[in-house]
């Protein structure tokens, strides 16, 4: 089921060399209330070498302070994007 995003008024939008762990908490400090992950690769999200952690996966660093989150993935196959969607939702508010 689809989840509805949180009420948000102020949006760091995604940025290639941007939008990284670092810089949205420092938007968060100063007002932002959504913010998006830079944009993934869809394939190298999904590979074996990406744990889980309590703060993230490979490239999708986070923790309970950089909440609410959008993860931005970019693929040309439908199944691969759908799989790295999977494995993203656990850390996130959508994809």
């Amino acid at each position: 089921p689809r989840r509805p995003l949180p009420p948000h008024e102020l949006v760091l939008a995604p940025m290639v060399g941007g939008s990284e762990f670092p810089f949205r908490l420092l938007a968060r400090r100063h007002g932002a209330q959504l913010c998006y992950t830079p944009m993934m690769h869809a394939d190298q999200f999904i590979w074996p070498c990406h744990l889980h952690s309590d703060n993230g996966i490979g490239p999708l660093r986070t923790n309970a302070d950089d909440v609410p989150l959008v993860a931005h993935f970019c693929g040309n196959d439908a199944a691969t994007l759908l799989k790295a969607g999977r494995r993203a939702e656990r850390y996130c508010v959508a994809v």
